[in-house]
C-alpha cells in the first residue's frame, strides 16, 4: 500500500479485499467442480440429467443470494427491502451467476454436463449461454463486482407477473439502493483504472454491461418458456423469502467472515 498510485483509499481497498473474498466463499465453483470430478470417476453410462441441471441452477441461486446476504448494504434494508431486492434481482442475476461459474470452470466443456443441459434448456439456449461465456471479461474480479452493481440496481428483470407487485417496499422509490450501488460502482471503476488505462476501463465496463444486458434478455425469455425452470427459481426466491423471516434475529456475519464467540 506504500507504493500504491491508486485511486483507491485504504478503506476502498479493504472493501475490494472483502468483496472477493465474500464471493469466494459462497461461490457455486466447489460444488461445479464436485459434479465434474464425480462425472469423471463415473462410468460412461452415467448421465447428468434433469435433477442435476435443477441441482446446478439452484446452487446458483442459493450461492448467489448468500453473497448479497452477507453485505451490510443488505443487512440494513428492512426485513420487507430485503424479501423485494432478493424477489426483484434474484430471477435475473442467478443465471449470471451460474454463466460465469460455467465459465470459470470449463462446466459445458464436459460433454454430459453439456448435453444435460441441452436437453433440459435446448440447444438454442445452449448456444446463448456459450455466446455469453465467450464475452465474458477474461478476469474474474470484474465479474464478481458487477454482479454486486447490478443486484442492487431498481430493476434487473424485465419480467414482472406476480399478483402481489404493488406490495413492493421499493414500489414508491428506489433510492435507497441507489447509494450502495454507487458505492460499488465508483469501487469497481477506480479498480479498473488501477488495472488498465481510461480506453481500455471504457471499453471492459461497456463489454460487462452488455453482457449482463444480454444475459437478462435471455433469462427472460427462459422464464417465460421453461415452466419447470421457472417454478424451480420461484421455489428458491420463496424459500429465500422464508428463510429470512425465520432467522431474522440471528447474527449474520458480514463478508462471510467468521463470526467471533464472546
Amino acid at each position: 500500500m506504500r507504493n500504491d498510485k491508486s485511486l483507491l483509499t485504504t478503506s476502498q481497498w479493504t472493501l475490494v479485499s472483502n468483496v472477493l473474498h465474500a464471493y469466494d466463499r459462497f461461490s457455486p465453483i466447489s460444488t461445479y467442480n464436485c459434479i465434474l470430478k464425480n462425472l469423471s470417476l463415473s462410468s460412461c453410462e452415467t448421465r447428468f440429467d434433469a435433477a442435476d441441471v435443477l441441482k446446478t441452477a439452484s446452487s446458483a441461486f442459493t450461492s448467489l443470494q448468500s453473497f448479497i446476504s452477507s453485505t451490510p448494504d443488505f443487512q440494513v434494508l428492512s426485513l420487507n427491502e430485503q424479501q423485494a431486492l432478493l424477489k426483484r434481482n434474484l430471477h435475473g442475476m442467478g443465471p449470471f451467476a451460474a454463466t460465469i461459474a460455467f465459465r470459470d470452470t470449463n462446466f459445458l466443456r464436459n460433454s454430459k454436463c453439456y448435453s444435460g443441459f441441452t436437453a433440459f434448456y435446448g440447444s438454442e439456449t445452449a448456444m446463448r449461454v456459450e455466446h455469453i461465456i465467450n464475452q465474458l471479461d477474461p478476469e474474474s474480479t470484474l465479474l464478481k463486482f458487477i454482479l454486486l452493481v447490478i443486484f442492487f440496481s431498481s430493476n434487473c428483470f424485465v419480467v414482472d407477473i406476480h399478483e402481489n407487485m404493488y406490495n413492493d417496499s421499493f414500489l414508491l422509490g428506489t433510492f435507497r439502493l441507489f447509494g450502495s450501488q454507487n458505492v460499488y460502482v465508483e469501487l469497481l471503476w477506480k479498480y479498473m483504472l488501477y488495472r488498465y488505462d481510461y480506453h481500455e476501463t471504457v471499453l471492459r465496463f461497456t463489454g460487462l454491461v452488455k453482457c449482463v444486458l444480454d444475459k437478462i434478455k435471455q433469462t427472460s425469455s427462459l422464464y417465460m418458456n421453461n415452466k419447470i425452470h421457472n417454478n424451480l427459481i420461484y421455489g428458491v426466491v420463496e424459500q429465500s423469502k422464508e428463510s429470512f423471516i425465520i432467522n431474522q434475529n440471528e447474527p449474520v456475519s458480514l463478508w462471510g467472515k467468521t463470526l467471533q464467540s464472546n
